[in-house]
C-alpha cells in the first residue's frame, strides 16, 4: 500500500459562479473539474498502471458548511440556467464575508499489472483537493426605477451615474 500511496491522481479545478463574488441569499454555484486518469509506473518491481475514477466530491464552502455529492456539477451555461439558479452543488450564502471555498475528489482505484490480465480493485479512495477559492460575498440591494439602464443610461444606480 505504501508504494501504491506514491500514485496520485492531477489536481482537480475548482470553478466558482459568478467569479470572484456571490450574493447573500443566491445560490453560489461550484464545479469541479476531474476525470477518470491513468498514471503508469512501477510497483513491486512491475511495469503498472493505475486508473483514478471520480467517485464522489466534497464542496466546502468555506462558511462551515460542506455537502458530499456523487457529480462534479456544471456551469449555469452548460446547464442552460440563468446565473443564480440552484443546482445541486450550489451553496447559498447567509452572510457578508469573504470566504475561502475548496473541493475534494475522492477517487476509487484500479490496478493492471504488466503480463497479467484485467484490472484489481483497491480498497479504499485517493483523495484530491482543489486548490482554494477566495471570493467575496456582497448583499444586493434593489432599487425601483422609472426606466432601466438601456432605456436611460443616466438614470440612479446606471454605471458611471452619482445618485
Amino acid at each position: 500500500m505504501t508504494e501504491l500511496a506514491s500514485f496520485r491522481p492531477a489536481v482537480p479545478s475548482l470553478t466558482v459562479e459568478p467569479r470572484k463574488f456571490g450574493i447573500v441569499g443566491r445560490p453560489t454555484n461550484f464545479v469541479v473539474a476531474a476525470k477518470e486518469q491513468t498514471v503508469t509506473g512501477r510497483l513491486f518491481e512491475l511495469p503498472v498502471r493505475v486508473r483514478f475514477t471520480p467517485a464522489a466530491y466534497r464542496f466546502d464552502y468555506g462558511d462551515g458548511t460542506s455537502k458530499t455529492t456523487t457529480i462534479g456539477g456544471r456551469t449555469w451555461k452548460a446547464g442552460n440556467a440563468l446565473m443564480f439558479t440552484r443546482t445541486g452543488t450550489s451553496h447559498t450564502y447567509k452572510r457578508k464575508a469573504t470566504v475561502t471555498a475548496r473541493a475534494t475528489v475522492f477517487y476509487s482505484a484500479r490496478v493492471s499489472f504488466a503480463g497479467y490480465p484485467g484490472w484489481y480493485d483497491v480498497d479504499g479512495y485517493v483523495t484530491a483537493q482543489t486548490r482554494a477559492a477566495r471570493f467575496r460575498l456582497y448583499v444586493a440591494h434593489t432599487v425601483l426605477v422609472e426606466h432601466t439602464c438601456d432605456e436611460d443610461p443616466h438614470g440612479p444606480g446606471c454605471p458611471g451615474t452619482i445618485h
